[in-house]
Formats: C-alpha cells, structure tokens, sequence
C-alpha cells in the first residue's frame, strides 16, 4: 500500500482528487456543463429551506464575496439560479434555483449514485461505518484546531 505513511490529509486529498476527476468524466458524458465548485454551491442554495442571500452563500462556502459572485454569475449565465431582489431588503439579492437547476441536480444525484456504488465495490458494510467513524473524527480534530 503505497499512500501508508504519507499525512492523512494528502491521502485524502489524493482519493478526493481521484473521484473528482472521475465524477467530471461523468458529467461530461452526460453533457452536463458545470464545475465542481458551480455544483457545490448549486446544491447548497436548494439544500436551503429558506430564501438564500448571496453573502449567506459566501460564509457556507468558506470564500470571499467576490468569488461566490463569480459563481453565481455563471449559475445565472447557465440559467440554474436566479437572483432576485429581497422584497425586505431591496439591497440583498436572494438565489433561487430554477426548473433547468432542479433537473441539473436529479441528473448530478442519479450520476453521483451509480458512482458511490462502483466505489463502494468489494468494501463491506463494517468496513464503510469505520470509514465514516474516522473521517467524522477526523474533521471533529480538524474542527477543535481551527
């Protein structure tokens, strides 16, 4: 086992850098135009219950109010989101995903489906909780240091 020894975090990043390449490969198959990091925040505004505002966005996703406009200017470009004033707030703008993001999400989980399941091949039941045990450790440390 080659990754034995290295930092935990650079095997993680290797295996995440791994299924990222991957899952890409996959989108692109499916002809579904959209990065990673568009994905990411696309999932995170219609996990949302609630009215999502632009530098709500910023905070979740751990980046600065210029970057998260630059994505959702390209959601917006790509029509998955839509930015709308807040009827409260005239100064806060508020994401909602549209229809076309709502079908790009069902396509993205069913694509993301099959691949956790090839992924999870020949790795039993036990096997996958303690996976889940030590990663939840693992980011609570990560957490308790930041």
């Amino acid at each position: 086992m080659k990754e034995k020894g290295l930092p935990i975090g650079h095997v993680v990043g290797r295996m995440m850098g791994k299924i990222a390449k991957v899952l890409k490969r996959k989108l692109s198959e499916e002809e579904i135009n959209i990065t990673l990091e568009q994905l990411g925040l696309l999932h995170a505004i219609s996990e949302n219950k609630e009215e999502v505002a632009q530098q709500d966005m910023a905070e979740f996703m751990g980046k600065d109010k210029s970057a998260i406009l630059r994505l959702i200017d390209s959601l917006e470009k790509k029509r998955l989101v839509v930015r709308t004033s807040d009827p409260q707030d005239r100064r806060k703008n508020v994401l909602v995903v549209t229809q076309h993001g709502k079908s790009t999400l069902t396509k993205v989980t069913e694509i993301s489906t099959a691949l956790n399941e090839k992924l999870l091949e020949g790795i039993s039941q036990t096997d996958i909780d303690t996976f889940f045990t030590v990663a939840e450790k693992i980011k609570s440390n990560a957490e308790k240091m930041s």
